[in-house]
């Protein structure tokens, strides 16, 4: 028992737990942009549609840990990957069969982005597009399983794109010294940050299209944040929160309660400011801080 325990918590930790309400979020914000006003949470129906995409998410990373074999984390089976695709695309598919286009773009994606640490410079180069394609077709697939997959959803689908190729090239930063093959590399890494910024800003400005530059503002501060604070592995880490706040917000809208967006803001902007600053505060308890900048 200890061993199947053990392996358990092994899978758990590869599929990073830290992003898993990703998927409940892109499915409420799919529902929501359907539904709007008349949006109410069915636990069996909406429970089916949000395991789909953690399948996904499962399939990804267990595909990208069975790939990459890194010597310091736990070994993965790639047929758990296979799985998970299997049963996401089953289910899917039998809710809606549109969605296996999705999910198989999905998934040929989730093979680009695993090819990044390969002998391919070009896809390593590019691997933060493939990554934001494999969320952008996630999204896709939480709208047509609510039937919907119109202009609304389209620029939604832009935006979720946009923020996690962001997040995504931040990642890449945060490596630049163990990744030899990605953007930051290639071009510098004062460029790949211009360019993560403005992967932000294009994402805010196609999410203040939809609804309002309310919904947007965690991209639109976390884009000013990287002109104060200059450390790449704190922005990865916040990244995370930025994309639910904002598939949060996105889905306040889309029921009509645009107001909430305020409340969003402000518990990111507490979150975030946590993140960047607490340990820096000098104390005798926190032995690692740093004196504010």
């Amino acid at each position: 028992m200890k061993n199947i325990a053990a392996t358990a918590g092994d899978y758990l930790l590869m599929a990073r737990p830290y992003s898993l309400v990703d998927a409940p979020l892109m499915v409420i914000a799919a529902k929501a942009l359907a539904e709007g006003a008349a949006f109410s949470f069915d636990l069996p129906s909406d429970g089916l549609k949000i395991l789909v995409l953690e399948l996904l998410w499962l399939g990804l990373n267990w595909y990208l840990e069975s790939t990459h074999k890194h010597e310091n984390r736990p070994a993965i089976s790639r047929k758990a990957a296979y799985a998970a695709f299997a049963v996401a695309g089953l289910i899917s598919a039998s809710l809606n069969p549109l969605t296996i286009l999705p999910v198989l773009a999905y998934a040929c994606f989730t093979w680009l982005y695993s090819q990044k640490e390969g002998k391919h410079k070009m896809l390593g180069a590019a691997s933060f597009l493939s990554r934001g394609l494999t969320q952008a077709f996630a999204f896709a697939t939480a709208c047509l399983l609510y039937g919907n997959l119109g202009t609304v959803q389209l620029l939604a689908a832009i935006a979720v794109f946009l923020m996690t190729c962001a997040r995504s090239l931040v990642g890449d930063l945060r490596d630049v010294k163990f990744d030899r093959t990605t953007l930051p590399v290639r071009i510098g890494e004062r460029a790949a940050r211009k360019v993560a910024v403005a992967l932000k800003v294009a994402a805010a400005v196609a999410v203040s299209a939809i609804t309002s530059p309310l919904c947007a503002f965690p991209l639109f501060a976390k884009a000013a944040l990287h002109g104060v604070h200059k450390n790449d592995y704190d922005h990865h880490r916040a990244s995370v929160v930025v994309s639910s706040a904002v598939l949060a917000n996105l889905a306040f809208a889309g029921m009509g309660s645009l107001q909430s967006t305020v409340i969003v803001n402000l518990v990111f902007l507490t979150v975030i400011l946590g993140m960047f600053y607490y340990e820096k505060v000098p104390r005798p308890s926190n032995p690692l801080a740093n004196p504010i900048a």
